[in-house]
């Protein structure tokens, strides 16, 4: 059996009625009363936003004109017409885009046609869609057509920037400028649509989708579009977190974070940046710290922040997600790989942890160290299983003037304020690797009082 092909919402949804169209009331009434009436325009221009019925209401015009049993200003839809117009085989309207056809030629070659009467329809309608793209002489070869355009011809402009087109242009069109949408409009034609599509949706996510759609109506089913496609394609639940939260050191409850990942049969991945090399007993990361191997799915971090230097990034965890990964990043290997210099040092780091824990332990000294002097001399110091030192100021611009100033000492920490932290959590962040000696500690502590002292912080 042959495969069905995928029709998206918008095009799925057109309206085939003027009275479907959403929003534009106003355009809607007078369009069918000049139908109505016999009073049909030979040059329309209609003028708005993008998703707003522009195209549509042009569609439909050139079927109502054509239709050949037109009911209260709308087409049937049902005869010989309008069924050949919806599925495009009528040669009589001809659509065509100005994005893409805006030469001269594109132009001679309609006032050509316009000589030659309809094959099967009343009228010749043509609908140019994005006009304000024709050339210069585009536009001159399409006005001597305007000026006296043969009885059996209508034209059907639309564009979204009217004031590129020649004044000689807009002053031979009745003029239609479509509004943006309302987002009430569009939440009941998104009701429409999901009832029709049998599409649980929620109230909010309605509301949420018509404030992105800014007034279009065609963005409106697009994002829809783009919404359902995702959660289709949605495979797996997964739980990402920090190992180390970097603004204050706190180290994750992974124990926790998986229990909870178990319950909701959902992946675990955790950035290991601030932990690998430092958290454990042996540096190996939350993973060691908390019992979780063989819990946690995949794993990425980098060693350069416990044991300073360029080190690479890395990820790891199950072979199948690995082999996916490498298989997904294949891409961007070229253009964004590590220098082998930094590959090599990063595998020479891993040996080294593997054959001896020094560097971990020089690590942990390092932060009991500074951490101990540091409050010795009076300053706030966060708690902390990790290499982050969170020196508490309180006070957003007085963390700002103190690193400013800590960096004309020679030290390079960074003020961290409101919405980084939460309010009135103001302070400095400080990253202790076990590339740091004993007098590096000092100089940095030294620093800190003197600051301390000059801006007050300390007695």
């Amino acid at each position: 059996m042959k495969k069905l092909e995928y029709t998206a919402l918008y095009r799925k949804f057109r309206p085939l009625t003027f009275d479907e169209i959403v929003g534009q009331e106003h355009i809607v009434r007078t369009l069918k009363n000049e139908i109505i009436n016999g009073r049909i325009g030979h040059a329309y221009l209609f003028n708005g936003g993008r998703g707003t019925g522009k195209t549509s209401a042009a569609k439909i015009l050139a079927r109502a004109v054509n239709c050949l049993n037109p009911k209260d200003g709308e087409p049937c839809n049902e005869c010989e017409i309008c069924k050949a117009a919806l599925d495009g085989s009528l040669t009589d309207i001809v659509e065509m885009d100005a994005a893409s056809n805006n030469s001269v030629e594109d132009v001679r070659a309609i006032r050509d046609e316009v000589n030659f009467l309809p094959t099967v329809a009343k009228y010749r309608v043509y609908i140019i869609d994005e006009v304000h793209m024709l050339s210069t002489g585009a536009f001159n070869a399409l006005l001597k057509t305007l000026e006296e355009p043969p009885a059996h011809v209508k034209f059907i402009l639309a564009t979204t920037e009217p004031q590129k087109l020649p004044a000689t242009i807009l002053s031979r069109c009745q003029r239609f400028d479509f509004k943006k949408i309302s987002n009430a409009d569009i939440e009941k034609r998104l009701n429409f649509v999901c009832k029709e599509s049998k599409i649980d949706i929620t109230d909010e996510a309605k509301q949420l989708i018509a404030v992105l759609a800014e007034g279009a109506m065609r963005d409106a089913l697009s994002i829809l579009e783009r919404c359902l496609q995702e959660a289709q394609a949605q495979r797996f639940r997964i739980v990402v977190t920090d190992g180390v939260f970097s603004m204050d050191g706190n180290v994750a409850p992974m124990d926790q974070i998986c229990d909870l990942a178990e319950k909701y049969d959902a992946l675990v991945m955790v950035d290991e940046s601030h932990s690998a090399g430092v958290v454990g007993a042996t540096g190996h990361g939350v993973s060691e710290l908390y019992k979780t191997y063989g819990r946690v799915d995949i794993y990425t971090g980098t060693l350069g922040k416990a044991f300073g230097g360029a080190l690479g990034g890395f990820t790891t965890g199950r072979k199948e997600i690995i082999d996916l990964l490498r298989q997904r990043s294949r891409p961007y290997l070229f253009s964004n790989s590590l220098a082998p210099g930094i590959i090599g040092a990063s595998l020479e780091v891993f040996k080294m942890l593997k054959e001896s824990n020094a560097l971990h332990d020089k690590l942990v000294e390092n932060v009991n160290y500074f951490r101990d002097q540091m409050t010795a001399a009076g300053f706030d110091i966060k708690p902390t299983q990790s290499a982050i030192c969170a020196v508490m100021l309180y006070d957003a611009k007085l963390s700002q003037i103190y690193a400013a100033r800590m960096q004309e000492e020679g030290i390079y920490v960074t003020g961290f304020y409101y919405p980084v932290v939460p309010k009135e959590q103001a302070r400095i962040r400080v990253q202790i690797s076990a590339g740091h000696e004993k007098a590096h500690l000092d100089k940095c502590i030294a620093a800190f009082i003197k600051v301390g002292k000059e801006l007050g912080t300390l007695k």
